[in-house]
């Protein structure tokens, strides 16, 4: 059994390739990790399991200018497959870097590539809640202390790249040694998250094909991070870089310089309103017992007297998100929207909602959606759908509008631009544009000969709709917070916290809740938080109020008609400190007296924001 010896400044690797195993070690030769026992494997359609241990493995030394490594064979020869993989250290960062890619898959045989192994996490359950834990960038970001005694629920093959993961990194301190893996290709990549109440959590990468096949011109990529003193602030800012290198970081004030009129979000909240809803008889969500409850609709004259309730609470700048103004309302006929709501208004009702916006120094902002493709659509064309290998596509009816698939991703820009025609041709103007789930869902592919798309194509033709809207000085937002397409987008419906009950407005935080993605992000995105006047909403925990992690981050608020006067006092406190706060980097954030429900954040312009999530009551130091 050959060992390789991966000497670094720092760090040293010694790397059996026959068991896949590998132990981190500092220039002392203490331990700072190590990887557990688990065997990597391919998994076949033909053949199952197909561990590496039991593949004929040749390995060699491999260097270039930079790096130190072993390049490893493994060759399942009944199966004539054979994975190439790379591990080495780059002798600048002390990265510990894996690659791999396949021969043989000809037929389009491997389902995944389980490589390379997790590391041991083997820490103990500790008072200190800081001490040991596992780093997720779930939604907003998640600490799971050692041991932690709750469940994972429902998230154990984590998707990069949507909700599950934000950002294609996670990490594990243990008593001060951790450890940090990021993904380089994580449009094809999953993070399996292993953890039952009490016992250990265990991060496992693996691999998907990309278009039903592992091609040899395909290279996958990852590497480890083993910093001093490690934790999750740490992680966060090794990732910030890595995003800064790789010219994927956009702050505000760049996209600000592409579209000024995305400049007006600065000190302004959101204010989140709808038209109507029609639910089709062929949605699950249909009310046949209460036939009534199936229809409802706003005039857009209602809105315009609510957006004016708002001016008289002292609001001189609101940004309007509104649903439901289509033809027969929230979810239906996409994307064949047109002509906007009759029984509301029609287009002269929206025209005006939009004009009234303006005239109270207010922009109009509209939900829409091009990847949710309804059969009821009256483009609808079987020849548009994301379909898979065999020619199948996936058929929904969830939502209001009933029956629906899936757009081909390379089709969506066109219908983008042929939409906003139209809204040009009304003389609707149109201030912000809601791209609903394209920052929030899982990657899509397609087969279709005519439209074939990669997941990394889909991020591609993603991002192509934001940046055209950008070009018309459209407001751009989405849903969340998935940084492959946050470059393109500069404002988001929400970016909450992982709760334990995924469709809930009631549920329990997962392990302590903290602000991974804005240690990043901050100065990137304009995130509103939901819970002005009160505790719960979608993913926030109910024992928490939103206002205070809005407060905590820098972040804007929603706002409604009917607040409060002491509502409105604090919505606008939090107004004032996001005015002050969204170029500022969140540079650092802590848990107070080993208290979870008392944190602190300190931004880059020295300001600190102190909440105790139990009191509701904070405190704001400037500089």
């Amino acid at each position: 059994m050959q060992t390789f010896n991966l000497p670094g400044s720092s760090i040293h690797v010694a790397y059996v390739p026959a068991a896949c195993a590998f132990t981190v070690s500092d220039p002392s030769g203490r331990t700072l990790w190590q990887t557990r026992e688990y065997d990597p494997c391919v998994l076949s359609k033909q053949y199952g399991r197909l561990a590496f241990s039991t593949a004929s493995c040749s390995a060699e030394a491999y260097s270039t200018g930079t790096v130190r490594g072993v390049k490893a064979v493994y060759t399942f020869e009944a199966a004539g497959i054979v994975v190439v993989t790379y591990a080495f250290v780059e002798q600048y960062d002390d990265s510990l870097h894996f690659e791999f890619f396949i021969r043989g898959d000809v037929s389009s045989d491997i389902i995944h590539v389980f490589w390379p192994s997790p590391m041991a996490f083997d820490a103990e359950k500790s008072d200190n809640i800081t001490a040991s834990y596992t780093v997720l960038p779930k939604m907003q970001g998640v600490l799971l202390p050692a041991k932690w005694d709750g469940a994972v629920p429902n998230y154990q093959n984590w998707q990069l790249l949507s909700r599950d993961f934000y950002m294609p990194f996670a990490g594990q301190v243990r008593e001060g040694n951790g450890y940090m893996m990021i993904v380089e290709t994580p449009w094809d990549a999953n993070i399996r998250v292993d953890h039952e109440a009490g016992g250990d959590t265990t991060l496992v990468p693996y691999w998907r094909p990309s278009l039903g096949h592992f091609s040899p011109n395909d290279r996958r990529k990852m590497f480890f991070r083993f910093p001093a003193a490690a934790d999750y602030n740490i992680f966060a800012k090794i990732y910030r870089q890595y995003v800064q290198e790789h010219g994927d970081f956009v702050t505000l004030r760049q996209k600000f310089l592409q579209n000024p009129n995305a400049e007006y979000l600065i000190g302004a909240p959101v204010y989140h309103d709808g038209i109507a809803s029609m639910t089709h008889e062929g949605s699950e969500a249909y009310d046949k017992e209460h036939p009534e409850r199936n229809r409802h609709v706003t005039k857009f004259s209602t809105i315009e007297s609510r957006l004016e309730k708002l001016s008289r609470l002292g609001f001189d700048k609101v940004y309007l998100h509104l649903d439901g103004w289509g033809n027969k309302g929230y979810d239906r006929l996409h994307p064949d929207l047109f002509p906007p709501c009759p029984d509301a208004g029609g287009p002269e009702g929206m025209k005006h909602l939009s004009d009234t916006c303006r005239e109270l120094g207010y922009r109009f902002g509209i939900h829409d959606q091009f990847r949710d493709y309804y059969f009821e659509a009256e483009s609808f064309d079987l020849d548009n759908v994301a379909i898979d290998e065999d020619g199948n596509y996936q058929v929904y009816n969830v939502w209001l509008g009933g029956p629906q698939t899936f757009m081909c991703p390379e089709l969506c820009p066109q219908y983008v631009r042929r939409n906003y025609k139209t809204f040009d041709d009304l003389g609707i103007q149109i201030d912000g544009t809601y791209l609903d789930v394209f920052s929030v869902v899982d990657l899509d592919e397609c087969f279709n000969e005519k439209h074939s798309v990669t997941r990394k194509d889909c991020v591609k033709y993603r991002r192509e709709c934001y940046d055209y809207l950008n070009t018309k000085g459209i407001i751009t937002s989405s849903e969340e917070a998935v940084d492959c397409v946050l470059p393109s987008f500069v404002l988001c419906h929400h970016a909450p916290l992982t709760v334990d009950e995924l469709s809930s407005d009631h549920g329990k935080a997962v392990g302590v809740p903290i602000p991974l993605f804005s240690l990043v992000y901050h100065d990137c995105l304009i995130v509103p938080w939901f819970g002005v006047g009160y505790k719960g909403g979608w993913h926030i925990p109910a024992s928490d109020s939103g206002l205070m992690y809005a407060l905590l981050t820098g972040g804007t608020v929603y706002v409604s008609p009917q607040m409060d006067e002491t509502e409105c006092r604090l919505a606008k406190a939090a107004l004032d400190l996001q005015a002050s706060l969204w170029d500022k980097e969140l540079v650092s954030h802590e848990i107070l007296d080993n208290n979870p429900r008392r944190q602190r954040t300190v931004f880059s312009d020295g300001t600190t924001v102190t909440v105790d999530l139990d009191s509701d009551t904070f405190e704001i130091k400037k500089a």
